[in-house]
């Protein structure tokens, strides 16, 4: 007999710092349930800027300039607010060595760990290598190298990065997202009545989950 589990799913995107924070926030909170195993996390890709095309060697600073018209203040007001939200998370973001990058194929890598069981750990190998690695995430060597560390099938992780599997499982997710409302990143909908928006504090969530799992307890037992 299966175990019933409450749903949360997750909209983010892995060149975004906040969606950083709120994976290991929430995942805290998810561990200090006492009914844990009743809650089930569905990840769901969605890219903030689909068609980002990044220049060889160009950094963070350069690219947001080109492609948002952001100011040099503004990356480093961004950069230290993410700094100061991930304070005992044990996160070390490294932004000086960030690689700007389309994230199509690490989404679809995200796709094929859904079938395997292994979306919290890539989706976590993904983060790091962005933001404390200065690995460039839309390079299929990265992307088979971090697949591989997962334990992935060598030939799934082949077919991967050689077609363009799992490209329509990204688009999918990110329409779902759309006629759902998310307009931005980190979004978090439990049990598909409650939303949160942004890198939320293990506490909020927490909040949120209680709440959100004794009503769906009083339905489901």
């Amino acid at each position: 007999m299966n175990t019933p589990q409450m749903p949360i799913d997750i909209w983010s995107d892995f060149t975004c710092p906040f969606c950083y924070i709120g994976k290991v926030n929430i995942e805290k909170a998810i561990h200090q349930m006492y009914e844990k195993e009743h809650i089930s996390v569905n990840w769901h890709s969605f890219q903030l800027n689909p068609q980002a095309k990044p220049l060889e060697r160009e950094d963070l600073f350069q690219f947001y300039l080109r492609t948002e018209g952001r100011s040099l203040e503004a990356n480093i007001q961004e950069q230290q607010n993410a700094i100061s939200l991930a304070k005992g998370t044990g996160i070390n973001f490294k932004f000086e060595i960030a690689k700007p990058a389309n994230t199509l194929l690490a989404h679809r890598l995200l796709q094929l760990s859904k079938k395997y069981q292994k979306a919290d750990e890539v989706g976590s190998l993904l983060y790091a290598a962005h933001f404390s690695l200065g690995k460039n995430i839309q390079d299929s060597k990265i992307i088979i190298e971090i697949g591989t560390q997962a334990q992935l099938p060598v030939e799934a992780l082949e077919n991967l990065v050689h077609t363009k599997a799992f490209e329509v499982q990204v688009e999918q997710d990110r329409q779902q997202g759309i006629k759902l409302g998310v307009q931005s990143v980190p979004c978090y909908v439990f049990d598909n009545k409650y939303g949160i928006i942004g890198a939320q504090s293990v506490d909020t969530f927490s909040e949120q989950l209680e709440k959100a799992y004794i009503e769906w307890e009083n339905i489901n037992f």
